[in-house]
């Protein structure tokens, strides 16, 4: 449950991300720079933003699935 949470936050915050790790990527530290573009090239890649959603997707569809087969035979469903 909690990987579905942070996914949805991800998602809900993917654009501040990246223009964060654009701003990132032009600091005069090297390595912190480097890294920024790697990160934002990773990002930005259609698989990546493909398999993002779909396992999205997939949560959506388990986490109520999760949710019901955790709770106990004698405590009603909320």
């Amino acid at each position: 449950m909690q990987r579905h949470d942070s996914l949805i936050i991800y998602l809900e915050l993917q654009d501040a991300v990246i223009d964060a790790l654009e701003k990132i990527s032009s600091w005069p530290d090297k390595n912190t720079s480097s890294s920024a573009n790697q990160l934002h090239f990773v990002i930005n890649n259609f698989e990546f933003q493909i398999t993002i959603h779909i396992i999205s997707t997939v949560f959506a569809v388990s986490l109520p699935l999760s949710k019901l087969l955790q709770t106990h035979p004698n405590t009603p469903n909320t």
